[in-house]
């Protein structure tokens, strides 16, 4: 059975590279979205198993579009899981717990990180 998610990146080329590599990985399917009105968009059309969302974009933090997604019940009764996606590495267990992100992933993604995070949290 196939792993389904979305990565949610304003930079083209980050998004692109992300992309490509979870393509690489066997039984996962990917979306992408580079803004918070796209990804509010595919999420409330497709189920995700794992969303993956940049720290930083010009619509304000992940976080935010995280909190938007859950407050809005977007994603019904499914047990999709989210990862913070940065270039800093001081993201605490604290501010992942109080936000609903099950971890943090440092940029650039190498593929053994992403396989792994696929593996463990979709």
């Amino acid at each position: 059975m196939s792993k389904k998610i979305l990565v949610v990146d304003d930079s083209e080329t980050e998004r692109l590279f992300i992309t490509e590599i979870a393509k690489k990985i066997e039984d996962v399917e990917v979306d992408d979205a580079s803004d918070f009105k796209e990804a509010r968009d595919k999420l409330s059309e497709n189920k995700y198993d794992l969303i993956l969302i940049d720290a930083y974009m010009p619509e304000g933090e992940g976080a935010g579009l995280w909190k938007s997604v859950l407050d809005d019940d977007l994603l019904g009764d499914e047990g999709t899981n989210a990862i913070i996606m940065g270039h800093e590495s001081d993201f605490s267990k604290e501010y992942l717990a109080e936000h609903g992100f099950v971890n943090f992933l440092e940029k650039p993604i190498g593929f053994h990180m992403l396989k792994a995070a696929i593996s463990l949290y979709a």
